[in-house]
Parts: C-alpha cells; structure tokens; sequence
C-alpha cells in the first residue's frame, strides 16, 4: 500500500471510531442509573419521545383514582310537633378530628348543649331560619346546618371545607279522624283569603343561559354568579318584584363582618361602578322575576372561601309605575352612565346620591292588602369560591391583556441533557458524511492511478 493510501487509511478509521464513541456516548445520554440501595445500579431508559409528547400533553401514565369519602353519618334528627332537635357529633366530617362548636351552626342558632363527643341543636319550627313549604300530602320545614370552619388557634390557616347539611320534617297534612260527630266551626271568608295571599321570597343560582337552576358547587374567583329573584303566591292579582338591596358576607347572618353591599339605595346595582366589574341587571320576561349577575371574590386576609348572599325584596301589583324607591339599575363602566331594565332611565338619577318618595303603605309578606307594597328577605348560601390555581392560567390573559402563544408551561426549556444528546447526533452526522467524501476521493484517486499504470 502506498504511502497516501495508508495516510487515507487511517483517516477513515480515526473517523469511523469517532462516530462510534459519540453513538455509544449518546446511548449513555439516555439511561439514567437508579441506586438499588445494595451497591448496585440498575439501567433505566429514559422516556422517549412518544413517552415525552404524553407528559407534555398532559396524559396520565398511571391509572390514578381519586379516594371517594364516604359518609360520615355524624347527624341525627328528631321532628317533633313543635320543635326538631339535631345531635351532630363533633367528628363532624368524619376525619377524626373535632370541630369547633362555634364554627356549627342551625340556620345561624348556636348549639344549645355541647360535650366531648356530641353537639345538640334545639329550635321551634319556625326559628333559626327554617323555610317551610307544602306539598299535596306534606307539609315541610327546612333547616340548614352550616359549617364554616374559622382559623386554627392564633394561626391564620384552616384545613377543612365549609360543608351544609339540610334537614327536612316532613308532616302530613291529612290526617285519619274517627266517626263521632264534629261539631262545625265557622271561619270567617277574610280570614281565608288572607291566608291565600301570604308571598313567598326566594333566590335561587342560575345556569349560564339563566334558563335552569344551578347544582350546587364551588365557583372559580372571578366568576359570574347569576341570581334569580322571585315571588310566588296563589290566587293574587300579578305581581312585579324588586331587589331592594343586597349584601355579601362570610357567616350566614347578615350583620356578619366584613360585608359587601352591592345593591343598594333601592335597587341600584353598585358593584360595577365601585370595581368595575361584569355586574348587572338583565331586562325581565316575566314580572315576578328579577334577574341579575354578580363577580365572585375574596374578602382580603380573609381565608374563608365561602359566600353568603342576603336580598331584602320588594313586590308591588304590576299596574304601578317605577320610581325612585321601585327600580332596578344597572351601571355601564364604559357609557359610564346609569341605565334602568324596565326602560326608564330616569328613575336611576339618584343611584349616585339617595333615592326616596314619600313613604307608601307597607305591609309585610303576611299580610297584604290592594294597592300596597310588600317586603321579603331570602338567602343563598353557602357559595363555594375557589382560587384560580397556576395550572389554570395557561393560555389566559396576562397582567398586560396580552394572550399566551403556547400552551407549553415555561418551565418545560431545554436541559443540558437535551443539548448534549442533540450535540452527539450532529457530530455523529457530520462524521458520516466526511467518511464518505473520503471514500469518494479514494475511488476517484485509485482510479487515477490504474489509469496511468495502463
């Protein structure tokens, strides 16, 4: 062999070794050793690039199923004919772990017995902010017992979810007599057509397209939450309602503190006039309901995530005009103008200093009278607010307004790893093709030399 064939010789075979200790070397790259606490390694591939693509899409590798919680059967109620008594034991949540008695609540009565291990409500059917309602063949009283967990000792952190439990007592309302004569009692016909007329108040959360109620469960900080307001009674002339004022607060008591009123002076909606927010009256379709939308949020250093809403209502007969003291107005943050859902603008005038008439005829929801105005209260609560967690804010606007181009969080850059590993390939390229270059200007060189040896 010639001297510039054994100098192209052993080019060839620096550069195939090469290209052989870079591939083994970016093998390397792509195991990972795992100690298997024994003094010996033990080879794990790294994921590939399919296994990659899953984690960066997000799809699960394991099968997980979350841990359903079962019941913790920690309430026991009794009905009696004038009263309901509740024996709620302090394992309250069934985690083993006692609550404390002033963080459970009947309808906003405090317990009337505590012990170690049992906490006894007591309350006639009508108090602690029981709703009653009648059925065909029942007649049913409501109570609510609400959990609102307070911050553990002098700390400001808790560790438990607000929870409400209802109760019902259930009394028929026909009853078997026996056969002795009755001797008959004469009622006088007022008398029955008031009862007749009694109102009944009430809220109720809406879906998106205010068309069904709302199942009950948690609302994202910052959400809409939408409202319907009604009054309902039988045999009445109709009957148009009016949301008078509304306030917010942590406990189910509407003296509670801190609280946010967003309605007020007789029906002006203030919340998007004070923090700008997507706040407003919708336009009615039928009078006896008033709908309307309101922002969740946060009280500050305040770590209770539930809402408790409070509306004082209004009903007037339909024929009578809106005033000052009977509207429902909206503010528009960008016209920066007040406007009423029934039409009349002009009503709304006094939304920004204070709205009054003479003083009409009153009468409360139990007893009405023509031409006269009658005044509820109704609750919702409580309303579970969530805070935006930073998972959820891939793709969402930033401070700056300005829209995320990727779904792919930040922190998913290049390693050194990824680096080295692409490194490794390209060198690896680049040899090849030199090798074949050298082999091409060996053919062409061997040629020459048979050429001129003919």
């Amino acid at each position: 062999m010639l001297p510039g064939e054994t100098l192209l010789f052993r080019w060839v075979l620096c550069i195939v070794f090469a290209a052989a200790a870079a591939a083994a070397s970016a093998r390397l790259e792509a195991q990972d050793y795992v100690d298997n606490g024994d003094n010996r390694n033990q080879v794990v591939s790294k994921p590939t690039d399919k296994l990659r693509d899953q984690l960066l899409n997000g799809q699960a590798l394991v099968k997980f199923e979350p841990h359903v919680p079962l019941s913790a059967q920690s309430v026991v109620v009794r009905c009696a004919e004038k009263e309901v008594t509740a024996e709620v034991k302090r394992n309250f949540l069934g985690n083993g772990q006692r609550v404390t008695p002033s963080d459970l609540k009947l309808g906003g009565c405090a317990a009337v017995d505590v012990t170690a291990e049992i906490l006894l409500f007591r309350s006639e059917l009508h108090n602690c902010g029981s709703t009653k309602m009648m059925t065909e063949e029942s007649l049913l009283y409501s109570f609510s017992l609400v959990y609102v967990p307070t911050a553990i000792g002098t700390t400001s952190i808790i560790k438990t979810n607000a929870a409400q439990v209802e109760i019902q007592c259930h009394y028929p309302r026909k009853l078997l007599v026996s056969s002795d004569g009755v001797r008959p009692s004469w009622t006088r016909h007022a008398s029955i057509a008031l009862a007749e007329q009694k109102l009944h108040f009430s809220l109720r959360l809406m879906t998106e397209d205010w068309q069904h109620e709302r199942p009950s469960g948690p609302y994202l900080l910052g959400d809409a939450v939408r409202i319907e307001a009604t009054v309902q009674r039988a045999h009445h002339v109709p009957l148009r309602v009016y949301v008078d004022h509304c306030l917010v607060t942590l406990e189910p008591h509407a003296d509670a503190q801190p609280s946010y009123h967003f309605i007020s002076n007789h029906g002006c909606l203030t919340d998007a006039k004070v923090t700008g927010g997507r706040s407003f009256f919708k336009g009615r379709s039928r009078e006896e309901m008033l709908q309307f939308q309101l922002q969740t949020f946060r009280f500050p250093q305040d770590p209770r995530a539930t809402m408790f809403i409070t509306c004082y209502l209004r009903a007037t007969t339909v024929p009578m005009a809106t005033d000052a003291e009977h509207k429902a107005c909206s503010y528009l943050t960008e016209a920066k103008r007040w406007v009423a859902s029934g039409g009349n603008n002009q009503v709304c005038s006094c939304c920004e200093t204070t709205c009054s008439t003479q003083k009409r005829s009153r009468r409360s929801s139990q007893s009405l009278d023509a031409d006269s105005e009658w005044e509820g209260k109704a609750a919702l609560g409580p309303i579970l607010v969530q805070e935006i967690t930073p998972e959820r804010l891939v793709g969402l606007p930033d401070i700056s307004g300005a829209y995320s181009s990727s779904l792919v969080p930040q922190d998913l850059e290049p390693t050194l790893e990824d680096w080295t590993a692409s490194t490794l390939v390209l060198c690896s390229v680049g040899a090849g093709v030199a090798l074949l270059q050298i082999v091409m200007v060996l053919a062409v060189f061997r040629c020459r030399r048979a050429r001129q040896s003919a």
